[in-house]
């Protein structure tokens, strides 16, 4: 009797699986975690030509020609690394000026020296320029901002439909996560989850066939009538994250 009781104590700590019928620890409601991850990959390709034939035509017209709805510029300049490069910069002309002769130290009765030691003259040009060159910065900040985004917008797009090759799988995974999760993307959920389906490097496996905290994509109930009820129940109803 002492050689039953452990495992009778565990059967009762766990729950039966409705699909597979066994007792499981890991428990998503009424389906085991394996079950779940099971069912969903059955299910992908159902779900991806469900949003092909809803959804296909409207995510092509956008790959094709479309925008983002709030897209624009962010700059984000580090002005001491650019004072730095305005210190590289007036060392390197005004050195080279003085090797070639174009500066020199003017004396009376037209004699002129060419200097050896440049560190106050350089000391005196980068402080007479540096309060121009934070105007500079300041307006070059304000030019990027007010910068038209289509050309970027577009690159982007490109990049996730495969249109435009890049050298690194990351960077189109990268690409495809700032369409999805964009909420200046003028797709539904479904559509941007299609991009996700049809691009990313695992089909959307990770996104689509797995359980977070107890719940599923809600983009789910597009094919909620072919999927068994306790996987139903998974699904989030909550649509304003994309991750769900």
């Amino acid at each position: 009797m002492n050689q039953d009781q452990p495992s009778s104590i565990n059967k009762e700590s766990q729950t039966e699986c409705r699909l597979c019928g066994q007792f499981k620890e890991q428990m998503y409601g009424a389906v085991c975690a394996e079950c779940a991850k099971e069912t969903l990959l059955k299910y992908l390709p159902h779900l991806k030509r469900t949003l092909e034939d809803k959804y296909g035509s409207m995510l092509d017209q956008w790959l094709a020609s479309g925008r983002f709805l709030e897209a624009h510029w962010k700059a984000e300049i580090d002005l001491n690394l650019s004072h730095d490069r305005l210190r590289t910069f007036v060392r390197e002309v005004v050195r080279d000026a003085v090797s070639k002769g174009e500066i020199q130290l003017s004396l009376p009765g037209g004699e002129s020296w060419k200097p050896i030691q440049t560190n106050q003259l350089l000391d005196s040009i980068y402080e007479q320029c540096e309060e121009e060159y934070r105007r500079l910065i300041a307006s070059l900040l304000k030019a990027i901002n007010n910068a038209p985004t289509k050309e970027g917008e577009r690159e982007l797009i490109e990049v996730v439909s495969g249109k435009k090759r890049v050298s690194k799988r990351y960077v189109r995974e990268e690409a495809i996560s700032a369409a999805v999760l964009n909420h200046s993307t003028p797709l539904p959920l479904p559509a941007r989850a299609l991009i996700e389906l049809r691009y990313r490097a695992d089909g959307g496996r990770s996104e689509y066939a797995a359980v977070e905290d107890g719940e599923i994509s809600s983009v789910w109930k597009e094919i909620e009538e072919a999927l068994p009820v306790e996987i139903v129940k998974l699904i989030v109803n909550d649509n304003s994250f994309m991750g769900k």
